[in-house]
């Protein structure tokens, strides 16, 4: 028989060909093609390279579809529960409506006291709206923690919260909608007291505008999540009303709020550092009279963010507990 190796298209010596032909070594697959030519696979090696990729950017293209579709799923949960919770904040807006109003009226009778006290630290163009108007907005700001409380109370009142939870929204979707609602309820009384206040009794700040705005904002998320907090550890409405009130007007008087820190005594000096108002009320007297910008006041900020992951954690933590403690 000749020898056809040298032939083009000759196999190989040691491959067979025709219909008992088996396969060229052990392990490999013999598949003939559509255009009748054989295929030979090593074992392990059922698609080729290109219909690899393509699967894989099939699968990969899926599993982005279906991750898009439950993240649009959250989404769409979270917006029902934050619009649900809204229209339950506006039935009280007249409640805030006096929230906002009560600061605004005593001010003017402490405006005296507070020039005196300014003055009498060396800012001689104070007003005593300085200490005044953000003292008594952080302080109510405390005093509205009562609509966070209720927020969720009332899940528990109306018997609500078991069908919540078992709806499609998910649990961290509703929490996050009252917090929402919440922060932002907090940050829209502030911000009214601080600019009604500023045109009524000539709030003239020398610092940045905005760094004031970044300081009565973080500080309305960490008065919220602090509300959290009071909801958690408290098994009913009315204790969770009263240690807010009792833990406002400590935080917020110790903070100095309702006067300037540097007429405390010095373990008091000390002592007021824990409180969260302490570092708000401490960057609004630098935008006050030392002509800050957020560089300046950024250590205050930072050390605000820090108590708002804190409290964040902590209610993570804590929230399903506290929960289960009210059922």
């Amino acid at each position: 028989m000749a020898d056809d190796r040298g032939r083009p298209g000759a196999r190989p010596p040691g491959i067979q060909s025709g219909a008992g032909a088996g396969p060229p070594f052990a392990g490999a697959s013999h598949e003939r093609g559509p255009s009748g030519i054989d295929h030979h696979r090593p074992a392990g090696h059922r698609i080729g390279l290109h219909d690899r990729h393509g699967y894989i950017l099939k699968r990969s293209h899926r599993v982005t579809s279906m991750g898009r579709q439950v993240s649009v799923m959250h989404f769409n949960g979270y917006l029902a529960a934050f619009r649900l919770n809204f229209k339950i904040e506006l039935r009280s807006i007249w409640l805030q409506a006096v929230i906002v109003a009560i600061p605004l009226i005593i001010i003017p009778f402490m405006l005296p006291s507070y020039r005196d006290s300014l003055r009498a630290q060396g800012h001689l163009g104070a007003n005593g709206s300085e200490q005044a108007l953000p003292g008594f907005a952080i302080l109510f700001a405390m005093f509205s923690l009562q609509l966070v409380l209720q927020l969720f109370f009332q899940e528990h009142e109306w018997h609500t919260w078991d069908r919540m939870r078992v709806s499609a929204v998910s649990l961290l979707d509703l929490v996050m909608a009252k917090l929402s609602v919440s922060s932002m309820v907090q940050v829209v009384q502030v911000a009214l007291v601080m600019l009604i206040g500023t045109a009524l009794y000539h709030y003239r700040p020398n610092g940045s505008v905005l760094a004031l705005a970044a300081v009565c904002l973080v500080i309305s998320i960490v008065l919220t999540l602090f509300g959290l907090l009071l909801y958690i550890f408290s098994s009913s409405q009315n204790m969770a009303m009263s240690f807010n009130n009792i833990l406002g007007m400590l935080l917020a008087g110790m903070g100095g709020a309702l006067s300037p820190v540097s007429g405390f005594p010095d373990w008091a000096q000390k002592l007021a550092k824990g409180s969260p108002v302490y570092w708000a009320m401490d960057a609004v007297g630098k935008i006050n009279f030392d002509h800050a910008g957020m560089a300046d006041v950024w250590p205050d900020l930072r050390i605000l963010l820090a108590f708002l992951l804190a409290l964040a954690l902590l209610a993570t933590v804590l929230f399903k507990r506290g929960v289960q403690r009210k059922e």
